[in-house]
């Protein structure tokens, strides 16, 4: 059953991005055999089918089967079915998480007696469950091939950066051997401090989690309700019929449904701030592959030089999936789609002219939002950015020892780990060959972000003094902006718990407002005045 809802499912275009997505993710975090990804896919489609099709018949429950209402449903079960593939995937990665906690805690307590990390790895293998220890085999395939010429690189199929943290960990005992330092191996105290990360990251999950209880269904229970509260005002007032029949009752009820619909993905988007999907919609590539249209699009962006070199640049900055042109086809496109299905629902309405305004009214808000939407990605992002210092902090502490180690190799390794910094680190690492020690120089003066300074600083020192020292600060420092970021780890999620709070009750309002005073107090006002005109 879960392989043909998969086959299905697959090969129906409304529905074959969103199993790429769920599958591409999956394969990641639960790597086996092509049929038991397969079932996996097929069990999480069928509880969103589930879910979907639940949705619908509560929503039908009460109404009438219209074009307009139609609109309202399908769009609520898209919404619905997008936020549960990212609350189900995000279930899966904890749980992976807390399996990986194991399993460090397993190679530690091996390699702690006889130093090997190929035998500690094995035996940890043995040790765990099916999924990590399929994780841990992949580990260990990677490792034993990181000589060889036509090796796969591992960042491509981790599950996240703690996994390809663990996997450089590895890698730099292999390469370069353990230190032994005054408190003991440098492996073993590396392995800490990547428990601690994963610790860190688990239990501010758990904050999230808590903050947002009951947020998001209290965000779209309102479009359940508008019906039977349009139902029992009927039953009270038979006279209400005029508002809730009309194009304004049904302009009414399209509003509250994106606005509680709209609201929903915005509580979800501060919820689950980062996106793993990198998943390019396949109408985006075919047009983007079509020389007409790439021509037509090549044209415009010729229009707008300026403007599209800064668009690039953001898009880069954020790690977006699509190119410039990829982009640019997209927008349009979905801006166009959304303008058509507002001037179709209007027209269906009897809007006459004022139809056209407001569907080219909704291209323009569209076709501005994608662009908004990226802006607000990257400010989400920058609150990341201690996170990634952090991360680096944890590779120097990791490399700053090693024999025979450079400041070339070191940025290779913060480049794999680099995303909201990734720019910057490219550019140093393209640069250093040809430009020395100047290019941090250049790097420091851009940046306005102290701890990212502190870590350059680190660099220009290597120019005169041994690279261990030269970062010997960094270990007092990576423990500050630990404590630092659990406190402001805190206060962002009480932060973005405290808005969630406030716009999860707008729908509510808003339906008893428009949906249920506004109608009794009209109503009441046109009696009113009939009665007096009677007088």
């Amino acid at each position: 059953m879960r392989i043909f809802i998969y086959k299905i499912s697959k090969k129906f275009f409304l529905t074959e991005d969103m199993v790429r997505h769920i599958e591409g993710r999956m394969a990641i975090l639960y790597p086996a055999t092509r049929k038991i990804v397969r079932q996996k896919v097929g069990e999480q489609l069928l509880k969103i089918y589930a879910m979907c099709i639940a949705t619908a018949i509560l929503l039908y429950m009460f109404a009438d089967f219209s074009f307009y209402f139609t609109v309202v449903v399908l769009a609520t079960v898209y919404v619905i079915s997008d936020s549960n593939i990212h609350k189900a995937l995000n279930k899966v990665e904890i749980k992976l998480l807390n399996e990986m906690l194991l399993f460090i805690e397993n190679v530690k307590f091996k390699f702690q007696f006889d130093g090997m990390i190929e035998e500690a790895l094995l035996d940890a293998i043995n040790d765990s469950g099916y999924q990590m220890s399929v994780h841990g085999q992949i580990i260990y395939d990677h490792l034993k091939e990181s000589y060889s010429d036509d090796r796969c690189d591992y960042q491509e199929v981790c599950p996240n950066h703690f996994f390809l943290t663990f996997y450089s960990l590895c890698e730099s005992v292999i390469k370069y051997g353990d230190k032994k330092r005054k408190d003991g191996s440098l492996f073993i105290k590396n392995l800490s401090y990547l428990k601690e990360d994963i610790n860190i990251y688990i239990l501010k999950q758990k904050a999230v989690d808590n903050a947002f209880m009951g947020l998001t269904w209290i965000c779209i229970l309102p479009i359940y309700f508008m019906k039977p509260i349009e139902m029992w005002a009927l039953s009270n007032m038979p006279e209400l019929s005029r508002y809730y029949s009309g194009n304004i009752g049904k302009i009414a009820v399209m509003v509250l449904a994106f606005l509680s619909l709209g609201i929903y993905k915005i509580v979800i988007s501060l919820k689950y701030p980062k996106n793993h999907s990198n998943i390019k919609k396949k109408w985006v590539i075919k047009l983007a592959a079509n020389k007409k249209v790439a021509n037509l699009v090549t044209k415009y962006m010729n229009l707008f030089v300026e403007d599209m070199k800064k668009l690039d640049k953001l898009l880069r900055s954020v790690v977006y999936p699509y190119n410039i042109m990829e982009f640019c086809i997209k927008r349009v496109m979905i801006s166009l789609f959304s303008g058509l299905l507002c001037l179709v629902l209007l027209i269906t309405l009897d809007f006459g002219v004022l139809s056209l305004f407001i569907g080219i009214g909704v291209f323009i808000f569209m076709y501005c939002e994608q662009v908004i939407a990226i802006h607000i990605k990257k400010n989400l992002m920058m609150l990341e950015r201690e996170d990634e210092i952090i991360r680096f902090q944890g590779i120097i502490l990791m490399l700053m020892y090693a024999d025979k180690i450079t400041i070339e190799q070191i940025l290779a390794q913060l480049e794999r780990f680099a995303d909201v910094f990734k720019r910057q680190i490219e550019e140093m690492s393209d640069k250093l060959s040809y430009k020395g020690t100047s290019v941090f120089k250049e790097q420091k003066s851009k940046s306005d972000f102290l701890p990212f300074n502190r870590l350059i600083d680190g660099f220009i020192a290597c120019d005169d003094m041994y690279i261990y020292k030269a970062f010997e600060d960094v270990e007092m420092d990576r423990r500050y902006y630990i404590e630092k970021h659990k406190q402001d780890n805190l206060f962002y999620i009480e932060q973005r718990g405290a808005i969630s709070k406030f716009l999860s009750f707008i729908p509510l309002c808003a339906v008893v407002l428009i949906n249920l005073i506004i109608p009794f107090v009209l109503e009441g006002m046109q009696q009113l005045s009939i009665s007096n005109m009677s007088l």
